[in-house]
């Protein structure tokens, strides 16, 4: 795995605090103007259970600033998300196994399996 190129700042008792290292690791989103939410509670998605659920939204619209006139004007699909998700993958989580993406508009939600919580520790 390509850790070592990560600097985590949390505590050693948080090493294996996955909300705190998807915290760590959705700074970058934060620091653009996105919003993140990180939350083991989503009753929407009833098929995710034990999980944590990453919600990402552009509610300024700086990534989607032609959303809803442009109805393919999407969150999903740019950059910072996708530098995100390559993120998650040097923690060796797999799309569908580990987490699963909800998304449309102006929001994307990651979806973490029980499974793919288990996988998230530095």
């Amino acid at each position: 795995m390509r850790l070592q190129k990560y600097k985590f700042f949390i505590s050693e008792s948080a090493k294996d605090d996955q909300m705190a290292i998807l915290k760590e690791l959705s700074l970058d989103l934060s620091d653009v103007g996105l919003d993140v939410k990180i939350s083991d509670r989503d009753t929407r998605w009833e098929e995710v259970r034990g999980g944590i659920f990453v919600v990402i939204t552009d509610k300024d619209k700086i990534f989607c600033p032609r959303w809803p006139d442009d109805g393919l004007d999407w969150l999903w699909g740019k950059s910072i998300i996708t530098t995100f998700i390559e993120k998650l993958k040097d923690f060796g989580l797999k799309y569908d196994r580990h987490y699963r993406v909800y998304a449309g508009g102006l929001s994307v939600t990651l979806a973490f399996t029980s499974e793919g919580r288990k996988s998230i520790h530095l």
